[in-house]
């Protein structure tokens, strides 16, 4: 493992450095002279917004530098990899190299490096993510250290300042994008607050740098809301600054504008002007107008035009033709998936149109060839760069992935040989994250992936206090960057972990439909959902047969909502929710019910609006809740599935060899709630009453794990779900995550630990899904705030029926139903509301 300490001596170190534009040792030999002079040149050209000169410039000189290193310092050559980063990130088109240039740099600085050195390079660094990973919060962090440290030796006048205040203002940004409301609003404040300080930094001379600075900040306002003027403006000072000709810029803020606030119209004219001038150094120009054609193109039913729009997009980028009838590509680059989707999205609409089944079947193979991109595009397993990629490129991705085999199933009747990939589509929106950490944790590589999982989460922590309020003390910054070194390092991909890590539909652990059914039982029904803008899509399969069908979500999101709302309040006022509940199961479970008998399991892969459902509270009739004749089994997928079932496995050849043992963790506020249930398993079985003195990540010998404690899972903040053992004693899900528990089952007797921020392609972050990480394969948790009181007397029965023999959801099943009949609790928890909101995943 890679070990890079970052002590307070360095950081002093750090301080004390001087900055200037050509940082050297003080005696140099005549290769490292002339190679210090070049450089000098190099960043002056940068100084002076002349990048194809400077790229020129540094490619020239980079062959020559590494056929001398033994006369080249190494702070030359890490100078040297750090202007090709930077520019090639300026170029907005190789990625790989802007990545690659990055580390190399990195791996030459030594540890008393200048400071402008360590600077300069957590500027490439941020300058690359955002270009390549989008982690922006990653993003923010690493600026706000460049920053702090220039700061500190009281250098805010170098050129490095105003250009890491740009960076983070457009990282706040794109965060901002991500939120909503109030905090959207704020996020959107400080990014331009961020570009204006930048502005005051550059200095008159530094033309370019400001139209540079003054077009992010447009963007910004745009988001803001501001009037039409002040665009123009903005716009108009952006004209003044050009040095040679109309100003790109001015237009290219224009069009966003126009297009940001419906003028189709303008947004075509000032598109159509701005890429007449192309192509541009900065390739993103080239790539923005030629989307922004292409969508308005699309809209206005211009279906050639479109296509003609998202080729040339394509062909400037340098991608294979997308309509290529072999299928096959050379050079093929990893931004090339963004070219494919815009393609495959017109002749989706095309085909929608006109019906032309040649677009169909083109569609299938670009689409085919998109998602092979897109899954080997993840170069690391950063969350937050999966999850922002996926929120971009991957939603469009995915859902014309499904769209595209739902239409072909369709056009075929419904052949079982179209169903295969209508299976595929809906599991590739699933758990990619989940399923690649359970393969990774699984394999040869255990160790090494625990302490990569310790990192990330030690990452996510840091990040996670960042992200409240945009700032951590310096020190803390500091081991972020000395984590995120690691991380990056062990991160590298291998060939004997590719083959266990990867995404690609070739990895062994592919699901298939026809293993899906082989692994069925006549009593069981898997049935996943995905919605798509106003369509809820449905997959379903049984041992003997599959179907798919779509049907219109309206209300949907409204309903799940008030369900659970009516489900976490009081008993009483019960005709608004049992209209909830009998309209989700019509809009849910009865257009399956209509072509299939439904089998008594149920297993269900829930969207992102109904992640919250207690599908157990639907109800068929007016007198009847499903779970009185189903049971229910909520999965992240059936990729991820099948590495739970090889654990269970394993779980319980190892449980034949020792008696079952539970250990009881009861929050001090809850000891008199629950002390019905620790009597119970205390007399039933061999049961350890555990308090923080023996912590959770030490249970190593525990079959089953009860924590009757306080929890929180928040839907709108990542990671922020949190296990409340006591007044001053919590644990975070993320560092949860990394953990190895040999436990059979996990029941969290707290509420909403089935919630946390939902993702396409990857499930909840919740509290459940941190213990599926840590290695429990079973989890009872809560889809809504659950009373301690009735959940006591419900999980007692559970575990008389789960210690019988019983599977986990079978055992649920039967105790909700026992509460429901009121056999228990002398018939106070009739209500559904009392046993309704644990589920079994």
């Amino acid at each position: 493992m890679y070990r890079i300490r970052i002590c307070c001596s360095l950081l002093l170190t750090l301080l004390l450095f001087t900055c200037g534009p050509a940082q050297h040792p003080t005696v140099l030999g005549p290769t490292a002279e002339r190679v210090r002079q070049r450089l000098d040149s190099v960043g002056l050209a940068i100084d002076a917004y002349r990048f194809p000169e400077a790229l020129a410039a540094a490619r020239d000189l980079r062959p020559w530098v590494e056929a001398r290193t033994d006369s080249v310092p190494d702070t030359l050559r890490a100078r040297l990899y750090q202007y090709l980063s930077e520019l090639h990130s300026k170029r907005w088109m190789w990625f790989d190299s802007t990545t690659y240039y990055t580390e190399r740099a990195e791996a030459l600085l030594p540890n008393d490096a200048p400071l402008e050195l360590r600077v300069r390079q957590l500027y490439v660094k941020a300058l690359g993510r955002a270009n390549y990973d989008r982690t922006w919060v990653d993003i923010m962090m690493t600026a706000d250290l460049g920053l702090a440290l220039l700061e500190e030796a009281d250098k805010q006048a170098h050129p490095l300042y105003p250009r890491l205040l740009i960076v983070r203002g457009n990282a706040r940004k794109k965060y901002g994008d991500e939120l909503a409301g109030e905090e959207q609003e704020r996020m959107w404040d400080k990014a331009s607050r961020s570009i204006e300080r930048a502005l005051a930094y550059l200095p008159d001379t530094a033309v370019d740098w400001q139209r540079y600075a003054y077009s992010e900040l447009g963007f910004v306002r745009t988001r803001q809301g501001v009037e039409e003027r002040a665009i123009r403006r903005l716009a108009d000072t952006l004209g003044r600054l050009a040095t040679n000709q109309e100003s790109v810029d001015s237009l290219r803020l224009l069009g966003h504008y126009f297009g940001k606030r419906g003028m189709a119209d303008s947004s075509l004219r000032t598109y159509r002007q701005l890429v007449e001038g192309g192509p541009f150094f900065n390739y993103w120009v080239d790539s923005e107008a030629f989307y922004q054609l292409r969508t308005i193109a699309l809209e206005q039913g211009d279906y050639d035009a479109a296509l003609d729009y998202a080729a040339r997009g394509a062909g400037v980028y340098g991608c294979c033709a997308a309509d290529s009838a072999t299928g096959t590509c050379t050079d093929e680059r990893a931004g090339c998936v963004f070219y494919h989707v815009g393609y495959a999205q017109v002749l989706l609409e095309r085909y929608r149109a006109e019906g032309r089944h040649a677009d169909l079947v083109a569609l299938a193979r670009i689409v085919g060839r998109a998602v092979t991109g897109y899954e080997a595009a993840f170069r690391n397993r950063q969350e937050e760069s999966v999850l922002n990629v996926m929120s971009v490129i991957g939603r469009r991705m995915l859902d014309l992935s499904l769209k595209t085999a739902v239409l072909t199933a369709e056009h075929h009747g419904g052949k079982e040989d179209y169903l295969e990939e209508v299976f595929r589509a809906f599991e590739r929106r699933r758990a990619l994250l989940l399923r690649q950490e359970l393969v990774g944790r699984a394999g040869e590589t255990a160790r090494e992936g625990d302490e990569q999982a310790d990192l990330s989460a030690r990452m996510q922590l840091l990040k996670a206090r960042y992200a409240k309020r945009l700032s951590l003390p310096l020190a803390k910054l500091v081991d972020y960057q000395s984590l995120s070194v690691q991380f990056d390092r062990m991160a590298q991909p291998s060939p004997a972990s590719t083959e266990k890590r990867g995404f690609t539909d070739s990895a062994p652990t592919e699901a298939n439909l026809d293993q899906l059914q082989r692994h069925l039982t006549e009593e069981q029904a898997f049935i996943s959902y995905a919605e798509i803008g106003d369509q809820l899509y449905t997959f379903y399969a049984d041992r003997d047969t599959a179907f798919t069908y779509s049907v219109d979500t309206s209300g949907l999101r409204y309903r799940a909502r008030a369900l659970t709302h009516w489900l976490a309040g009081r008993p009483g006022g019960g005709g608004q929710g049992i209209a909830e509940a009998r309209d989700l199961y019509r809009q849910l479970l009865r257009p399956v019910a209509d072509r299939r008998r439904l089998p008594s399991e149920l297993l269900i892969v829930p969207s992102a609006s109904i992640r919250e459902v207690s599908f157990a509270a639907l109800m068929p009739t007016q007198a009847t809740y499903l779970v009185d004749r189903h049971t229910v089994r909520y999965l992240p997928s059936w990729r991820v599935e099948q590495h739970h079932r090889m654990r269970r496995r394993e779980l319980v050849d190892r449980a034949d060899r020792s008696p079952a043992l539970v250990g009881i963790w009861t929050h001090p506020d809850l000891t008199a709630y629950f002390a019905p249930l620790t009597d119970y398993l205390d007399r039933r079985v061999q049961a350890r009453l555990l308090t923080t003195s023996l912590p959770l990540s030490a249970a190593q010998s525990l079959t089953y794990l009860q924590l009757s404690v306080h929890a929180r899972g928040n839907p709108d903040r990542l990671h922020d779900n949190y296990l409340y053992f006591s007044p001053t004693d919590s644990l975070n899900g993320t560092q949860l995550g990394t953990y190895r528990l040999n436990a059979r089952l996990a029941v969290l007797a707290a509420c909403s630990t089935a919630r946390g921020v939902a993702s396409p392609g990857e499930g909840t972050f919740s509290l459940q899904r941190s213990f599926h990480l840590a290695g429990v394969p079973d989890v009872v948790s809560s889809v809504y705030d659950i009373p301690a009181a009735a959940t006591s007397v419900l999980l007692t029965e559970f575990y008389r029926r789960l210690l019988g023999g019983a599977e986990p959801a079978v055992a649920l099943a039967e105790a909700q139903r026992a509460m429901r009949r009121g056999e228990l609790g002398n018939g106070r928890y009739r209500w559904v509301g009392f046993w309704g909101g644990m589920v079994v995943g």
